[in-house]
C-alpha cells in the first residue's frame, strides 16, 4: 500500500503574519520541509532544505522518500500558479493533504479595496516566448468581455516588457504595477505611462489590468 506522506503547505505571500494557523500545525507534524529560501527562516525548529532548481530537486527528494513525513513549501496559495500543479500529477497517490494559504494576488486585491470576482489571471513568470502570445489572446478575451486581469511576472518577463510590447494597454486600462506585496518593501503604484513605470524598482511584481 502507498503511504501518503507529501503534505504540500502554503507560506503565503511574503510575510509570516500571512501563514496560516493550519499551516503552523502542519508543519510541526513534519519530519522535514522542502522549499525556496526566502521561507526557511519561517519555520527555525524544522530541519528545512532548500531547492535550487524548485521542481527538479523537490521531485528527486521526494521520489527518493517514501517514508518520511514531507511538507513542501509553497509561495501564496497552492492552486494559484505554484509548484503543487506538477506534484499533483506526479504524486497523486502520496499526497495526504494541501493546505491553502494567501496568494499575492489576494493581498493585492486587498490592499485596492477591490474584488476578484471579475478578475483573469496569467502568469508569464519563468515562462518562454510561446507564452507572449497567450498573453495576447488573454488581454483581447478581457477587453472583449470588460475582465481585469492579473499578470504574474518575473525580472526577465517585467511590467515593463509587457507594457513596452503592448503600450496600448495604458490607454485601454487603469495599470496598477504591484510589488513585493505581503513583505516589508511593498509597493503598489498606478501608472500612465512607460517613464513612470521605469522609475519603479521591480522585484517579485505584477500587473493588475483594470479595464477603463
Amino acid at each position: 500500500m502507498i503511504k501518503k506522506n507529501i503534505y504540500i503547505i502554503s507560506a503565503g505571500c511574503g510575510d509570516k503574519e500571512y501563514l496560516t494557523l493550519k499551516a503552523v500545525r502542519i508543519v510541526e507534524k513534519m519530519d522535514y520541509l522542502i522549499g525556496p529560501e526566502r521561507f526557511k527562516d519561517f519555520f527555525p525548529q524544522k530541519k528545512y532544505i532548500v531547492t535550487k532548481r524548485v521542481v527538479e530537486d523537490t521531485v528527486k527528494i521526494i521520489e527518493n522518500d517514501v517514508e518520511n513525513l514531507v511538507g513542501v513549501v509553497v509561495s501564496g496559495d497552492a492552486g494559484f500558479f505554484s509548484l503543487a500543479k506538477i506534484l499533483y500529477k506526479k504524486f497523486s497517490g502520496r499526497i495526504a493533504e494541501v493546505v491553502p494559504g494567501i496568494s499575492s494576488m489576494q493581498a493585492a486585491m486587498a490592499r485596492l479595496c477591490k474584488s476578484y470576482e471579475n478578475v483573469e489571471f496569467f502568469s508569464i513568470h519563468g515562462r518562454d516566448n510561446d507564452t507572449w502570445e497567450l498573453l495576447k489572446e488573454k488581454i483581447s478575451f478581457c477587453l472583449n468581455f470588460n475582465h481585469n486581469l492579473y499578470i504574474l511576472c518575473d525580472n526577465s518577463n517585467s511590467a515593463l516588457e509587457i507594457l513596452k510590447k503592448n503600450i496600448y494597454l495604458i490607454d485601454k486600462f487603469r495599470v496598477f504595477v504591484v510589488n513585493d506585496v505581503g513583505m516589508d518593501t511593498e509597493k503598489i503604484v498606478e501608472v500612465d505611462s512607460l517613464e513612470r513605470i521605469k522609475q519603479e524598482s521591480l522585484n517579485l511584481h505584477a500587473l493588475y489590468l483594470e479595464v477603463k
